[in-house]
């Protein structure tokens, strides 16, 4: 009898052994089954075209020259800005700088450009010798001036002693340079400084 159970625990045991064997061959099996129908060293697909870049520049230029006078401390004067280049723009824009010790703004005037006021001007920060300056031409079909036409003027009261002098600057900050044909390329910009002396 103690035969018996022994030789029985001894086959209980092989048949555990055994099915947990076929448990995993059967685990094994399945993996190896499965399958991917990319290879491994198949090439990724190019990536689409980037159609939000931006287009290039017109080979064009558009030219800004301010004017140089000088007035008188306590008085008024007013610095020109003349174009050359002005063809078929629909919108520009960018920030004027001086020397807020020796000139204090007073206006802008001598609008020359359609849908062009004193709204497309920020004089927030004139007080810092800062006129920031936006224009858009609302039909959108482009507007051109003769080379020399005076598009605007920028009126500052002298207030530095005499002999004193502030250039007058077109830069890209805070406002950025921008400047757009009809065709809806940029063109580059080219800005002529003046100076305003106080006499």
């Amino acid at each position: 009898m103690k035969n018996f159970i022994l030789l029985f625990s001894l086959v209980l045991f092989f048949a555990c052994n055994s099915d947990s064997k076929g448990t995993a061959q059967d685990g094994e099996d399945t993996t190896a089954a499965v399958s991917t129908n990319t290879p491994a060293n198949a090439t990724p697909p190019p990536a689409p075209a980037n159609t939000s870049q931006a287009q290039q520049k017109l080979n064009a230029t558009l030219t800004l020259a301010a004017s140089s006078p000088a007035l008188p401390k306590g008085q008024v004067g007013c610095v020109s800005v003349t174009c050359v280049g002005f063809v078929d723009l629909v919108s520009m824009q960018f920030t004027m700088k001086w020397d807020k010790n020796v000139l204090q703004f007073q206006e802008v005037r001598g609008f020359n450009l359609p849908y062009l006021g004193a709204a497309n001007y920020g004089a927030h920060r004139s007080a810092e010798g800062e006129l920031t300056f936006v224009w858009i031409d609302n039909s959108l079909k482009g507007v051109t001036k003769d080379d020399g036409t005076a598009i605007y003027e920028v009126c500052f009261t002298g207030k530095g002693d005499s002999g004193q002098a502030s250039p007058f600057r077109f830069t890209d900050a805070p406002t950025l340079i921008e400047v757009v044909h009809k065709s809806v390329r940029e063109v580059n910009f080219k800005g002529i400084d003046g100076v305003i002396k106080v006499k």
